[in-house]
């Protein structure tokens, strides 16, 4: 499959390159980087922090645009795109592997996005569990089945078909707004219900955060094991969900 790496073009991006790059030759998934000019911007109205916010996020989305060009530019059926700071887990190539098998099927022709990785939550609130506890009750499907819609905070791991490329160029353009919030608000817009938009309860992608602006209080969170953690981390995926749990053939070819 053709991996397509969200980078950036000075020290970070090549330091996050260099410590990451053998964990994805090892998967079976070389990157091919993608980054995009991304020059400093200022607003005389707002302030220097927030100048800096709105650049980053003009930059990610900006990059991650030119990532949905490359794919059909260059006629592939699909691809997977992370961001730099990227480490997959065990599992992930047996995963990829069985989301080719389902879009060679030449009856699947509608726009698809599988977000493979989002972010946890440092802690679970009592609103959240509550949420989470009422999807439980409400919806049902097999502990095996991995998947749900609707999708979640997080834009380092997803796989997209060509379609759904074509879809999000046209649509997401708004740099005042997180890329990953228009991914949800898109995933839960009904004028697009014909579209797939499906989640892994469990990240198969995590971020290693070695030199990221978010709580690390996450990255110590998502290292922890035991059946305690692994169904605190399903019960805040689940908060986020709307859907009976499912398969990945069925969530795709729902």
């Amino acid at each position: 499959m053709l991996h397509l790496q969200i980078t950036t073009d000075n020290e970070i991006g090549l330091d996050r390159r260099q410590r990451n790059n053998s964990h994805w030759e090892k998967c079976g998934l070389k990157p091919t980087y993608v980054h995009s000019n991304n020059p400093f911007v200022e607003f005389i109205f707002l302030s220097h922090p927030a100048n800096s916010r709105i650049r980053g996020m003009r930059g990610c989305l900006e990059t991650h645009r030119q990532a949905w060009e490359l794919l059909i530019s260059e006629n592939y059926p699909y691809a997977l795109i992370t961001e730099d700071d990227t480490i997959p887990d065990k599992k992930l190539h047996d995963e990829i592997s069985l989301i080719e098998e389902i879009f060679k099927d030449s009856t699947l022709h509608k726009p698809c996005l599988i977000q493979l990785a989002h972010f946890i939550p440092p802690r679970i609130t009592l609103k959240r569990f509550l949420v989470a506890l009422f999807h439980l009750l409400k919806y049902r499907g097999p502990v095996r089945n991995a998947y749900v819609e609707m999708l979640s905070f997080g834009t380092h791991g997803y796989v997209i078909n060509r379609d759904m490329a074509i879809f999000l160029l046209g649509t997401l353009s708004g740099c005042l707004v997180p890329i990953d919030d228009q991914f949800i608000s898109a995933s839960r817009n009904s004028l697009y219900s014909d579209m797939t938009f499906t989640r892994r309860l469990r990240s198969r992608i995590n971020q290693d955060l070695k030199d990221s602006a978010i709580d690390q209080s996450n990255l110590e969170f998502a290292n922890r094991s035991g059946f305690i953690s692994d169904l605190i981390s399903i019960l805040l995926s689940l908060a986020d969900a709307d859907s009976d749990r499912k398969s990945l053939v069925s969530a795709i070819k729902m």
